[in-house]
């Protein structure tokens, strides 16, 4: 699955979406999984088999997805019990901006800095030949004793 997003001069840009954020963007969809990521990205979080498992309390997941998310996620492939959320921030970094937020707004919200925002919101052609092309810089230093 792909994402698609603008870049400064207005040029439609697409990358592909992580596989950890993957299986919570199908089952909620874009939008309820983005705002899970957000809310719950790294915690740890119960979900149960059924609905009615959890006494009617209202949970952390419970208030990020609401009660059909819940449903969603227990319909689809994701086993019940403890589970962590991933924190999915290239994908959120490509989210926000497909949804016309700034470098800076998205790197204040996801405690990143703008060269790293700048940084994911690459096409995904682009970050290949960029890591393929520093190679060379990261070698081990040779010793001479």
């Amino acid at each position: 699955m792909r994402i698609t997003w603008k870049d400064s001069k207005g040029n439609e840009i697409s990358g592909r979406i992580d596989a950890a954020a993957w299986p919570y963007i199908e089952a909620l969809g874009i939008d309820k999984a983005a705002r899970l990521f957000l809310i719950l990205g790294g915690s740890w979080n119960y979900l149960p088999p059924r609905y009615g498992a959890v006494n009617g309390r209202r949970t952390k997941l419970s208030r990020a997805v609401g009660v059909q998310g819940i449903a969603l996620m227990q319909a689809s492939r994701l086993e019940p019990g403890h589970f962590r959320v991933p924190l999915a921030k290239e994908f959120l970094c490509r989210y926000l901006r497909s949804r016309g937020r700034s470098v800076n707004f998205i790197a204040a919200r996801l405690r990143m800095t703008d060269t790293t925002v700048r940084e994911c919101l690459k096409d995904d052609e682009a970050r290949r030949v960029g890591l393929l092309a520093l190679g060379g810089r990261f070698s081990r230093a040779k010793l001479k004793i």
